[in-house]
């Protein structure tokens, strides 16, 4: 049975601020940072993105997956999964040719405010998928 052992939801250092976002690269960089921490103390992590971080978080993985484990020992935990709360990325991860299941809440852009009590639901069984 799979648990949740922490989470760890970043905040973004442009985040708060009025400052644009000129570029994803430091973003991808940031959550890169908390990837490989967690997978060097041989935790496994799925990320669960939302807009923006739905790019960036897919981004940041590069190397840390399951099935591309470029920069990995055997030891080390690996991305083992990403729910992505966007319905933007599906085509896109399709094409690329990755596994997608889909489902679907009718909340607008920010599920986790229009459907606050249906949203940790839905990310529930989209963890169990990985399962």
């Amino acid at each position: 049975m799979s648990r949740v052992i922490g989470a760890s939801p970043p905040q973004l250092d442009f985040c708060g601020t009025q400052q644009p976002v000129g570029s994803p690269a430091s973003s991808v960089t940031q959550l890169q940072t908390l990837i490989t921490a967690e997978t060097t103390e041989e935790k496994n992590v799925i990320l669960i993105n939302h807009s923006f971080g739905g790019a960036v978080g897919c981004a940041a993985v590069k190397g840390s997956s399951q099935k591309h484990p470029v920069e990995q020992n055997d030891a080390s935990g690996k991305v083992i999964g990403i729910v992505q709360i966007c319905e933007a990325m599906v085509a896109a991860a399709k094409e690329a040719g990755a596994s997608v299941e889909t489902q679907y809440l009718d909340s607008g852009h920010v599920p986790f405010l229009g459907k606050a009590d249906e949203t940790p639901d839905f990310i529930q069984r989209a963890l169990e998928s990985f399962r």
